[in-house]
């Protein structure tokens, strides 16, 4: 099932980084859910960059969170938060 319009996830959540106090906010959309080989499968976009995460997971919600553990495992939110 593809879900031709995109729908923001009830974010924008609250990440923070490994040793840092200040607070950055990220928010998810949910661009695609889609099956591949065998596997369900959903397209994140970080809103307001060009920025996309392809996650599996067996919800929505469970996929949500691995797109966040990938955003706060690769500092993202971080360098977002200096360039925005």
């Amino acid at each position: 099932m593809v879900s031709a319009r995109p729908r923001l996830l009830g974010l924008p959540c609250t990440l923070q980084s490994p040793g840092s106090e200040a607070m950055e906010q990220v928010e998810l959309e949910l661009v695609e859910e889609y099956e591949l080989l065998g596997e369900k499968r959903y397209r994140f976009r970080i809103k307001g960059t060009s920025i996309y995460l392809n996650v599996g997971g067996k919800d929505v919600e469970d996929a949500r969170q691995k797109a966040l553990s990938m955003i706060k495992e690769m500092q993202l939110d971080t360098i977002l938060s200096k360039l925005m």
